[in-house]
């Protein structure tokens, strides 16, 4: 299958049996990285804009107004300068407003230290602690208590945090839950801005779909509201548990150095030392990416200068190949479509590790009928070796080359060849063979042993 030049740094992931093909270029995927990044970037700059603002509103600020106490005790001297208010007070400054049991007005510093049953509403928002430091010159509520803010759909909980009333960004410390109509994060520490409903999740970080039978966790998260984007770095680990038939558990974990979810859309975006466990199959590859919906897998290599090959292990095979394609239906795997510089290998003989069958071509397609192993196709330059046997006695290798070789398999082992437009293959005696095994291996031929392991998965109340 020739390969047009415009395509020598492009990789097919799509469809290929009526020759329309889906490319994903290294320059795509360049420019993905560079809208993550730039992500990144407008948020660190955000936090910058905000600094700026206090500094600013330090010296802009407006008074607290005191709207009502049932009580003052102390007075405002030149020695005094702190009264305490009791029963039903209630402050107010621009658009918000204040109400607590009991209160403690600082009123040179213009600041109350409330408590008992505090809320502070503005607009939407409603903040409740028992305990809250409010500074009318920072416009800065903060509480060393468990503290919650409830915005529309979006609830934030932790053991402590703060929240500006100028620039409408809270930041809850130890024990965080962000919650909204569609996620639910916890962490040790949540940034959360309610203008654009971003939000940035750092320490051991769990996120949870409401929709999906989905979860991820990471040590560092960005969730983009206003586009449904969720980005994870820093060893983030795409968790997804199935349920079969008969009501065992499959779980399907997919880790990366980064991973971006498109929400909205239901596709998960793999970035950089991409590992896939699975039951019996384990993969790996450069990138990835996840359709959920379409049920569909697919894994590719777009920087060729690493010349490394996406690998899936599938019970005791193994497939090596430019790109992968894994299909599922129904949760379970239907079919996996390699492109590219594919070989298939299986052990032959657990005896004697070095009688390995191989099996390479353009493309390789493996067939999966209720967790088994049923066909495998090699299409365009397919050649073959096979270590056979007689009376469970090696006897020599048999060569072959064809158009295509379809390989049906029973009981985990190979049933029946069909070779379509084949040329005459070679028979090997085993004298020939024996000892000399690796001289007979296809030019191509890859073995790595290094399968990924099932990542642990971190639990939080």
């Amino acid at each position: 299958m020739a390969i047009h030049k415009k395509y020598k740094k492009t990789l097919p992931v799509g469809k290929v049996r009526d020759k329309k093909k889906i490319f994903i270029s290294y320059e795509q995927y360049k420019n993905t990285k560079k809208t993550i990044i730039y992500f990144v970037f407008l948020y660190m700059r955000k936090c910058w804009i905000i600094i700026l603002l206090l500094l600013v509103y330090n010296i802009q600020a407006e008074p607290i107004l005191l709207k009502n106490a049932d009580e003052l005790i102390g007075q405002h001297t030149d020695i005094t300068n702190q009264r305490t208010l009791i029963g039903n007070v209630i402050l107010q400054q621009r658009n918000v407003v204040v109400k607590s049991n009991q209160a403690i007005q600082y009123i040179n510093a213009n600041k109350f230290q409330l408590n008992g049953n505090v809320i502070i509403t503005q607009d939407t928002l409603v903040l409740e602690s028992e305990n809250i430091l409010y500074d009318g010159n920072t416009y800065v509520a903060t509480s060393n208590v468990r503290v919650k803010i409830t915005d529309g759909k979006t609830t934030l909980i932790g053991d402590r945090g703060d929240y500006s009333t100028q620039t409408m960004i809270a930041n809850f410390y130890d024990n965080v839950k962000l919650e909204d109509d569609s996620l639910i994060v916890y962490a040790d520490n949540i940034t959360y801005d309610r203008k654009t409903a971003e939000s940035f999740a750092h320490g051991n970080v769990i996120i949870k779909s409401k929709t999906q039978n989905i979860f991820a966790q990471a040590d560092s998260v960005f969730n983009f509201a206003a586009i449904n984007h969720t980005f994870a770095k820093s060893n983030p680990v795409l968790i997804q548990i199935d349920t079969n038939e008969d009501s065992s558990i499959d779980t399907l974990t997919v880790k990366s150095d980064s991973i971006l979810a498109k929400r909205n859309e239901d596709i998960y975006e793999f970035f950089d030392n991409v590992e896939i466990v699975r039951n019996g199959l384990k993969a790996i590859a450069q990138q990835g990416f996840y359709d959920k919906n379409n049920e569909k897998i697919i894994l590719y290599n777009p920087d060729l200068e690493l010349k490394t090959h996406s690998i899936i292990w599938l019970d005791s095979t193994q497939l090596h190949a430019d790109s992968i394609e894994i299909i599922l239906k129904e949760n379970k795997l239907h079919i996996i479509h390699s492109y590219r510089n594919c070989i298939h290998i299986s052990y032959n003989d657990t005896l004697n590790p070095v009688r390995i069958d191989q099996l390479s071509g353009n493309e390789i397609i493996i067939y999966i009928e209720d967790d088994v192993l049923n066909k495998i196709e090699s299409i365009e330059n397919a050649k073959s070796i096979f270590f056979s046997n007689s009376s469970d006695e090696p006897d020599g290798a048999i060569e072959s080359t064809a158009e295509k070789i379809i390989i049906y398999i029973k009981d985990g082992a190979a049933d029946e060849v069909i070779y379509i437009k084949s040329i005459p293959g070679k028979y090997h005696p085993e004298p020939f063979v024996s000892g000399k095994e690796q001289e007979f291996y296809l030019p191509n031929f890859v073995k790595e042993n290094n399968k990924p392991i099932k990542p642990k998965i971190k639990m939080r109340k």
